[in-house]
């Protein structure tokens, strides 16, 4: 197809004879969720069109797109041979041939930042270590005993714990940024997938004005994302047509996230699969409007979902998937409680000593959680924290009145 005119036909045949063998294997009882659009996805997304660096980003885009951990596993393993058919000299001599036939000109990101390079040592963080809500921490480069002033945030500041996996999820949507392919992060309730987004978001430049997010709920309705009549605030008894975030951030060039996009009815997701094409597109047809809406550069789909759930074949085909797993770096929850504050790290360490034992996700859901609101000027003592454990480490609760003891506060998962 066009989609991938001007690949070498040494390239094309790698990547078609491993799509096809992806889609003739027997992956047990899950059935093969790879299609033509994954294959020309690959072509979008890939920096140049080399074979390298074609099964390179089909390594970080075909596996997530399977359910079964083993057969994620089982498609890396594949394409891991692959890659080792072509030796560094073959991609030196095929990348230079490739260079000298095309100047590859690349879309940058917001503010014309350049895409962020990772300098050795680094990792994808640069030189960048604090924005305007965050506080970065790579777990990789501290040393092994980790001085709490080091940690500490002033102010508003949050810190942030940059985990491998972490780092590996700001890799893929770092692919997916240049082209604004749609993503959707899948994981366990609470592992972080909405804050590990809003973080990067933050860290390439993109303030809170440039970013549209919406909480789905079963309730969610189509006029909740794309718009409605309301009584007008500048004529009395006069009404007119207000946009949505989804309208709104695909007409002003916004990052639009979707949180818990598997929990809404179905008629309600659907209604996004235009604004997810190649190219999207966007009719409100519940405003009457005779003409599609005029799309603004810079317009970027992000989706959440918790791992359980499931979506539509015909929705989940129109993203990148990327999997965000529990954390299993105990290193990192060391890190999080030094970033708490002083009076409260102790005692919220006791907290979590108790019966029945947490996993590491409960633990650095708790800390966060309690970090953010001491910094918000709440105060605690021990039976508060116990009192709040069990809330605070379930991932369940989102925006809801919590009570312990005399305290009473809002608490945001």
């Amino acid at each position: 197809g066009a989609e991938i005119a001007g690949i070498s036909g040494t390239a094309t045949r790698a990547l078609v004879r491993l799509f096809t063998t992806l889609r003739e294997m027997e992956f047990g009882e899950e059935q093969v969720p790879l299609s033509l659009r994954d294959l020309f996805k690959v072509c979008r997304l890939a920096r140049s069109v080399s074979v390298v660096d074609l099964l390179q980003v089909a390594m970080k885009v075909f596996p997530s797109m399977f359910r079964e951990p083993d057969n994620r596993a089982k498609v890396e393993k594949l394409i891991q041979k692959e890659l080792e058919k072509f030796t560094v000299k073959e991609h030196k001599e095929e990348k230079e041939a490739i260079d000298e036939e095309k100047d590859e000109e690349e879309q940058e990101g917001p503010n014309d930042a350049p895409l962020v390079k990772a300098p050795a040592g680094s990792h994808i963080l640069g030189d960048t270590r604090q924005t305007e809500e965050f506080v970065f921490v790579s777990v990789s480069d501290l040393p092994e005993t980790v001085d709490r002033a080091e940690l500490r945030c002033e102010g508003r500041h949050r810190t942030f714990v940059v985990t491998p996996r972490i780092e590996a999820l700001f890799e893929q949507l770092q692919l997916c940024e240049r082209t604004h392919e749609p993503v959707l992060i899948v994981g366990p309730a609470g592992c972080g997938k909405s804050e590990a987004v809003l973080a990067y978001l933050e860290l390439r430049g993109y303030g809170c004005s440039q970013v549209e997010r919406v909480t789905l709920t079963p309730e969610t309705d189509t006029d909740q994302l794309l718009g409605a009549v309301f009584p007008s605030t500048t004529k009395k008894g006069t009404f007119g047509w207000v946009d949505g975030p989804v309208t709104r951030a695909y007409t002003e060039g916004k990052v639009l996230l979707l949180d818990d996009i598997s929990v809404a009815a179905a008629m309600v997701t659907e209604r996004c699969n235009s604004i997810l094409e190649v190219p999207p597109t966007l009719h409100v047809t519940e405003n009457r409007e005779p003409a599609p809406r005029q799309k603004r550069r810079g317009f970027w789909a992000i989706a959440t979902m918790n791992e359980a759930d499931t979506l539509s074949p015909a929705l989940v085909n129109r993203f990148t998937i990327f999997r965000l797993t529990s954390e299993d770096d105990g290193r990192a929850a060391d890190v999080l409680a030094q970033s708490c504050l002083d009076k409260i790290q102790e005692p919220a360490m006791v907290a979590l000593q108790g019966e029945p034992t947490c996993e590491f996700t409960e633990q650095a859901r708790y800390l966060r959680c309690i970090s953010r609101l001491e910094r918000s000027g709440t105060k605690f003592d021990l039976q508060q924290l116990l009192v709040l454990r069990p809330v605070l480490t379930t991932g369940r609760c989102s925006r809801v009145p919590v009570i312990a003891g005399s305290l009473l506060l809002e608490h945001v998962c």
